[in-house]
């Protein structure tokens, strides 16, 4: 199994049962609650837990469902579970779902798992990949990405539609129509959107204020998180929104990213800026991320430049328990009944057997893929 940056292990399909728990509901709190609610199906022998949590640690409130679907040698299905919208999930962990898989499944998996509001809008949503452990009980930490483009809900019933729910009122960042080559900027002290001036550095720059930032991004500050360093980001409503770096090695732009305010989570999105997340880039400054970030995967290939958690400390061979444990470059690998801190290479795998020899991975490693990755993959021994 490996851990990107937060995300774990999952499960198959075919035969599944699942139930949760909820700190403070009535079902216990954390990996206790998941153990005692935790069923299996079909002879059992395999358990999945999952903590569900927060991304960016801004509360995701009313919440009604939580859907898990599953993804294993081309067969899908899907596993509901009700949630109390009371209880919302934050980054304390106490929100758990626990599956029952059959001892028969095995080999990697996509597991996605969405959070519907009273009017069955997706709220939040994470997709991870993992690898089963036979007879193991299996635990991940699902760090949901809020959406932020549902209409807010009252009983069930959507309110009125207006320029986007709990969007701030002023400008579309995504879509802004300001004129003279002006930026709109979000503005969180105020909750205004606002046209003012701009300037040409484009995403992924540094930048001192919003007024360095070509139109369409806002000057980013990362101070908060421990970075001293400031970034353009670009908003975005959808991928196609989001500029393509120059290098054609290192992925490509997404619309992932909330845009979070410290007591507010606005509808806005930004995009990443994709690097290379590899052991070798991170130790050559190669990673093309600006200096005070470092470059970290989101999903199996899909990577960011991000200020990385004060815990990403560990070095390679340590033993982790998440991707963040390791230190960038690294990814949290599974090996026996350990995981352990390993070295993120370049795959381009074909068929699960990674391409042409790289020099990526330490003397008496090679480079394997992990999950549905295609990109990066991880060093393991010969």
């Amino acid at each position: 199994m490996i851990s990107l940056l937060g995300l774990a292990a999952g499960c198959g399909s075919g035969g599944f049962a699942g139930t949760s728990g909820a700190g403070g509901s009535g079902g216990g709190s954390g990996d206790d609650a998941s153990d005692d609610a935790a069923t299996t199906t079909d002879g059992g022998g395999q358990t999945v837990v999952l903590t569900l949590g927060s991304a960016d640690d801004t509360p995701i409130t009313g919440i009604t469902s939580l859907d898990v679907t599953v993804t294993e040698d081309g067969s899908t299905r899907m596993v509901p579970f009700a949630h109390d919208p009371q209880v919302p999930i934050d980054g304390q962990g106490l929100v758990t779902l626990s599956l029952g898989i059959p001892a028969s499944l095995s080999g990697m998996v996509i597991f996605v798992v969405d959070a519907r509001n009273a009017a069955g809008c997706k709220v939040a949503t994470r997709l991870i990949t993992v690898t089963l452990s036979p007879a193991a009980t299996v635990r991940a930490d699902v760090p949901l990405l809020g959406l932020g483009d549902c209409p807010a809900t009252d009983g069930g019933a959507a309110d009125a539609a207006g320029p986007g729910p709990g969007a701030f009122a002023g400008c579309d960042p995504a879509s802004p129509d300001c004129p003279n080559q002006m930026l709109c900027e979000v503005r969180c002290a105020t909750r205004e959107a606002v046209c003012t001036a701009s300037g040409d550095a484009p995403h992924g720059s540094v930048c001192a204020s919003d007024a360095d930032c070509a139109p369409g991004t806002q000057c980013i500050d990362y101070g908060a998180s421990g970075c001293a360093v400031k970034v353009c980001r670009h908003f975005c409503a959808e991928d196609v929104n989001c500029p393509q770096p120059l290098q054609a090695n290192i992925g490509k732009n997404t619309c992932t990213l909330p845009f979070s305010c410290s007591d507010v989570a606005p509808p806005y999105h930004t995009c990443t800026l994709a690097c290379d997340p590899t052991a070798g880039a991170q130790a050559n400054g190669t990673t093309t991320c600006p200096a005070g970030l470092a470059c970290l995967l989101l999903a199996s290939d899909n990577a960011d430049c991000a200020c990385p958690p004060k815990t990403q400390i560990k070095a390679e061979g340590a033993t982790c328990a998440g991707a963040a444990d390791c230190a960038p470059g690294l990814a949290c690998h599974l090996e026996g009944a350990s995981q352990v801190c390993r070295p993120l290479c370049r795959c381009y795998a074909d068929a699960m057997t990674c391409g042409a020899p790289k020099d990526d991975c330490p003397m008496r490693t090679h480079c394997t893929p992990f999950g549905d990755g295609i990109v990066y993959g991880v060093c393991v021994a010969d």
